[in-house]
Formats: structure tokens, C-alpha cells, sequence
């Protein structure tokens, strides 16, 4: 078994940028200086912006950036409001970050060499200006727990003063200045903080996200896929994708249901033959898409998107599991994250996926198939997918993006990866 590692393990061991990352580091650095001398007084518009492809390591960079500036005293206080708790838990582990091996590194605060994880910033303190005044430190929090209606009044009647403040929107598309998340994020520039908006899919139906005055940093997802490991040799992003739809005849509908992903109450009612029709085509092509490996096939490590409405997913298990046994002699490992999960199952479907995260050859990772309806759009990660299914057409360019992401990390750290 390999030994756990341990806080000392991380400070001998940083966590080296990758070199599009420096770039993107310094370029930030440079930005957030220039809030700061331009910040002489409060009640300047405009924030930073980082847009960089899904897997490119924008958490790394941005981490790495709170460190440095808050070692250096540019800033006195890092904000990271990040969408859902999974998201949150990677924004607050701990870490120690360097530009290059002979290069200086700064690591999150906390105690000497046994830090913890940073901390999470309540409800209660982020709608209290003077724990905004008064605050150090790196911490975390939902999106949710911090855009209030009741911080943003509290916040536009306060005179705290937030220069050395620096608040990231992590999947900053949400922060649309027609959202209560722009209000806030607004309501801290007025008071002098800096805002940093992190996406990979900048744009939003409530409001821009960059304005005319936004200081953006960017990498398109062809720089990404140019962009090789100097260590390996080996790109950091795959280089090559291909794109499939198949039509599942199963009863008539018109152009709009089809292509229209509704909210969970407005799902429309699904035939039972057309459910089990498209469960079973998924199934199928989950299968299809097996691989030789050491001699015998294997499957596909994939993501399955279903619509909300319930049904779907005992349909889709029943599948996958009927299909997995004659394919493969084997019910295939499902991690099911679909509907209401307690916080129980919600932390073992954690754990599983950070698992298969950490694995370092193709037989550490237990997982099969994952299925969802919404908690695979963005943000969460499982590194070793190769296959996103989609079933319907989202009607969202930025649902569509988010979901291909998932199988969009690298796959050379895996050993003996088909």
C-alpha cells in the first residue's frame, strides 16, 4: 500500500506551474499590482479575468497566486467562492507552489510545517462588513453562502475599506452582472476589493461576464492541446476528439423537445419505450466502445448524462449492468449521482472519484461508468474519463462544453492507459 502523505511531504514536494501557467501567474500578478496602485482611494469598476480551457489547471494557478500574493503582503485576504462543495474541498486543500525548481515557492498560510486546509468562511461572516475589514488569510466558501441579497445590502452600507482584498468566482460564468453573484462581486469593487472571475465558458444569458474594462488572461483550447510537458515530452491535454450523435427512434417529437435541456420540474413526461429504448442504446454503445488491454477487452471509462426526470436512472443501471455481464462477465462499477444525495453518499461518491483521480496506472481505477444529471456539468473532476454521453442535445454551448471537459484531462500519468 502506498504510505499517505503527510503535510512535510508537501512542503519538500511543491507543486511545480506548468510553463503556460507561469505565464499566466505573472500576467495576474502584474494585473493585481496595477489594481493596487490604481486603487488609491474606493469606487473603481473593473476586475481581473482568467479564461483557460477545462483541465488546464486554472484552480493550480489561481491557489498559487493567492499564496504568493498573500506571503509577499499585497494582499491581506483570499476569497474563493466556487460553485458546489466538491469544488470547494479543491480549492481548499493545502499546497505549496513553485514557478520552477530553482525558483522561490510559496505555500497557503497557515502553522508552521503541519497547515491545515483553509478554512471555510461562514454565511454570518461574509454578510458582516467587518469581518471583511478586518479578515487575513486564504479562505473558501460556497457561492451560495456568499451572494446573499442580505451581504449585498449589508456590504453597499458599509464603509469598509477592501483595498489588499482579492475575491475569486470560481466557474465565474455564474456571476453574470445580471446575477445577485455580479451584484456582489460589484457591491466588493465598490469598496475597493479586486475580483478575479475564473472560466473556461465566460459568458452568460443574465449579463455579460468580462467587461469592456475586465484585465482578461487567456488560453485557447488549441494553445492547451499545443502546450507538451518539458518533463515528458507528452502534451498536457489530448490532442485529437471525435464528435457522434445517434438518432434513437423511438417516438415522435418535435424539434424543440428534443434539443431543449429543461429544468428538472419541466421535464417532459418520456414514453416508457422511448426511456428504455435510449437506456438501452447507451448501454450498448458504452460497450461498443470497449478496448483490448493485456489480452482481454475492457470498457470505456465514461460519463452517461441523463435527463432529471427520475426514471431514467433505474433504467439506465438495469442497462448497464444487464449489458455489462454479457459483454464483460461483470456488472460494471457505476458511481450514480443522480437525484437527492445525503451527505453520507455524497462524500463516498467523493471519495471514489478522488480515488480514480490519484491512480497512477490503468488498474488502480475501479470506476466504469458515472452517471449524472447535472453534477458532471462542470467543476468536478474525474481524470481518467475518455467518453462523455450525452442523452438529448443540451440547447447550452456552455452545458455542452462543460460536460465534453470531463473527459478532457490528459491520460499519460496513467501507466498502461489503453
Amino acid at each position: 500500500m502506498p504510505r499517505a502523505r503527510s503535510a512535510a511531504d508537501y512542503l519538500r514536494r511543491p507543486t511545480y506551474l506548468r510553463p503556460y501557467q507561469v505565464d499566466a501567474h505573472a500576467t495576474l500578478s502584474r494585473h493585481y499590482e496595477a489594481h493596487l496602485l490604481n486603487r488609491a482611494g474606493v469606487g473603481v469598476t473593473g476586475d481581473l479575468g482568467y479564461e483557460s480551457p477545462m483541465g488546464s489547471g486554472k484552480t493550480t494557478t489561481v491557489k498559487a497566486l493567492a499564496a504568493y500574493l498573500l506571503s509577499s503582503g499585497q494582499a491581506r485576504l483570499v476569497v474563493v467562492a466556487a460553485p458546489l462543495d466538491a469544488i470547494v474541498l479543491q480549492w481548499a486543500s493545502r499546497g505549496r507552489f513553485s514557478v520552477g525548481p530553482c525558483e522561490g515557492s510559496w505555500r497557503l498560510p497557515g502553522d508552521a510545517q503541519d497547515w491545515a486546509d483553509a478554512p471555510r468562511a461562514s454565511a454570518a461572516d461574509l454578510r458582516d462588513p467587518k469581518w471583511w475589514a478586518a479578515a487575513e488569510g486564504f479562505y473558501v466558501t460556497t457561492r451560495q453562502a456568499m451572494c446573499s441579497s442580505r451581504s449585498v445590502a449589508a456590504l453597499g452600507k458599509s464603509r469598509a475599506d477592501l483595498r489588499r482584498v482579492l475575491v475569486v468566482g470560481d466557474e465565474g460564468h455564474h456571476h453574470g452582472d445580471g446575477t445577485l453573484a455580479g451584484q456582489f462581486f460589484k457591491a466588493l469593487r465598490a469598496r475597493g476589493a479586486a475580483t478575479l472571475l475564473v472560466s473556461g465558458t465566460p459568458w452568460h444569458g443574465k449579463g455579460s461576464i468580462f467587461t469592456a474594462d475586465t484585465k482578461v488572461v487567456r488560453q485557447s483550447a488549441a494553445a492547451l492541446a499545443m502546450a507538451v510537458d518539458p518533463a515528458t515530452g507528452q502534451p498536457y491535454a489530448p490532442r485529437h476528439w471525435r464528435v457522434e450523435r445517434r438518432i434513437v427512434t423511438a417516438w415522435t417529437t418535435n424539434r424543440a423537445e428534443f434539443a431543449v435541456e429543461a429544468d428538472v420540474a419541466a421535464e417532459p413526461s418520456y414514453p416508457r419505450a422511448g426511456v428504455e429504448a435510449m437506456c438501452r442504446a447507451a448501454a450498448e454503445r458504452w460497450a461498443d466502445l470497449a478496448v483490448e488491454h493485456e489480452g482481454k477487452l475492457v470498457p470505456p471509462r465514461m460519463v452517461i448524462n441523463v435527463p432529471g426526470a427520475k426514471a431514467w436512472r433505474e433504467v439506465l443501471l438495469s442497462w448497464l449492468w444487464r449489458v455489462g455481464l454479457e459483454r464483460f462477465g461483470r456488472e460494471p462499477v457505476v458511481v450514480d449521482l443522480i437525484g437527492k444525495l445525503s451527505n453520507r453518499e455524497r462524500d463516498e461518491r467523493q471519495a471514489q472519484l478522488r480515488a480514480d483521480g490519484d491512480a497512477r496506472s490503468w488498474d488502480e481505477v475501479k470506476i466504469d461508468v458515472v452517471i449524472s444529471c447535472a453534477r458532471m456539468d462542470e467543476g468536478v473532476d474525474w481524470p481518467p474519463c475518455s467518453h462523455v454521453m450525452c442523452v438529448r442535445i443540451p440547447c447550452s454551448p456552455l452545458r455542452i462544453l462543460q460536460r465534453w471537459a470531463r473527459a478532457s484531462r490528459g491520460k499519460w500519468r496513467i501507466a498502461g492507459y489503453p
